[in-house]
């Protein structure tokens, strides 16, 4: 009997310990499904609220974008004021959209996207005010002093921390919880053709300002050279190209006027050389303020000894524009043997010339117009040592070398 009753209480207890699991994932499954509802109908009401008052302020936001966008891409000629007045109406609204959104209070639970939206729409109040900024100095500056440049510098870097506004905003987007029923539209300011390279602004902002005049200006401009293989080090003011046998050129020219430009011929040489010594490239149309890239070789350079490369931009007989020219001394070690250990590493340049504004020689990203595009020059640059380096605005995609 007592066997039997020990053996009836061990049963027992197994039964209560199955109990007790049951019921705990009971609870969890209770507790589960309570998170996975809807918050109460209150609730729920003032987030729906909430959201449709942000995304109104969005929809401005994205007029505003579309007023930059146009800007950027626009090549007819226009005076100082309209230009300077358009770009002060666009940062006055980005100003007010921003101040509309700081005035509407999320719910609790909306709090992380509501963080998200209102530095997006800060940055662009604060960027639209800083490109306004930047385009009245341009368009004010005296040719040679180099507030053009810094003027591109500085609309460079604006559009840049727009992209970063432009991702503050995607996360706004996936912060949204799925309770509210409501998927945030597209907002960009940057989209993927838009040009934030210092020197192609550069350009860019020197075709407006003739743009801005009513005497016809004729003027063109070398942006950027660089090499394939690229430089992996400096040595003096040598560049210390990668192993190679055979080199290409990759240059970036510009029309800094407000007149179109039509068949420029743009001609690489190099001396000394064991082979091809010059290759040319033409351009047949370059509309004011944009650039276009092009990719000019081969040429077969000396290995292991010091190399002048020259590269000439020449317009058509008869145009007013002055022929501009860029030089780089490069040295191409062998395949067989490395590169120099006492180089340094190369470093970005700029293009200054004899007059007028000088070109950013920082690595450009080349599209049609003022609003970037598709093809990318290698990451080094030289010094100009005729004519004048001024810069402009996004480049055209490049042609295949020619001979």
């Amino acid at each position: 009997m007592a066997l039997a009753s020990r053996s009836s209480r061990r049963a027992s207890g197994r039964r209560w310990l199955a109990v007790g699991v049951v019921l705990t994932l009971l609870v969890l499954l209770v507790d589960a499904s309570i998170k996975s509802r809807s918050p109460d109908p209150t609730r729920q009401l003032n987030g729906s609220i909430w959201v449709d008052r942000a995304l109104t302020l969005v929809e401005q936001s994205d007029v505003q974008g579309m007023q930059l966008a146009a800007f950027l891409s626009d090549t007819k000629s226009a005076s100082g004021p309209a230009v300077a007045a358009q770009l002060g109406t666009l940062a006055a609204g980005a100003r007010s959209t921003y101040r509309a959104d700081t005035a509407i209070r999320p719910p609790t639970d909306l709090a992380g996207a509501a963080g998200l939206l209102e530095s997006c729409l800060l940055v662009r109040s604060m960027e639209a005010q800083r490109i306004a900024g930047a385009v009245r100095a341009a368009l004010t500056a005296k040719v040679g002093t180099g507030v053009i440049r810094a003027s591109g510098d500085s609309l460079a870097a604006a559009l840049q921390r727009l992209e970063v506004a432009d991702q503050a905003y995607t996360l706004f987007g996936a912060q949204l919880p799925g309770w509210l029923h409501v998927r945030a539209p597209p907002s960009r300011w940057i989209g993927p053709g838009v040009n934030t390279n210092p020197a192609s602004l550069t350009v860019f902002l020197t075709s407006l300002q003739s743009r801005a005049s009513l005497t016809p200006t004729s003027s063109v401009a070398i942006e950027a050279v660089s090499t394939t293989p690229s430089a992996v080090g400096k040595r003096g003011g040598t560049q210390i190209l990668a192993p190679g046998r055979q080199l290409t050129v990759d240059v970036v020219v510009g029309n800094t006027g407000n007149q179109t430009e039509r068949n420029l011929t743009v001609t690489a040489s190099i001396a000394p050389a064991t082979g091809a010594s010059s290759a040319r490239q033409f351009v047949a149309l370059l509309a004011p303020g944009s650039s276009q890239a092009l990719t000019i070789g081969y040429l077969a350079p000396p290995l292991g000894r010091k190399v002048t490369l020259t590269v000439t931009l020449t317009p058509t007989t008869g145009d007013p524009a002055k022929a501009r020219t860029a030089t780089l001394v490069f040295e191409m070690p062998s395949p067989t043997t490395s590169a120099p250990t006492t180089t340094t590493p190369a470093t970005s340049t700029t293009l200054p010339g004899t007059s007028g504004t000088g070109a950013t020689g920082t690595p450009a990203t080349g599209a049609t117009g003022a609003s970037g595009g598709s093809t990318t020059v290698p990451a080094q640059t030289v010094p100009a040592t005729t004519g004048t380096g001024t810069t402009g605005s996004a480049s055209a995609s490049g042609t295949p070398p020619t001979t």
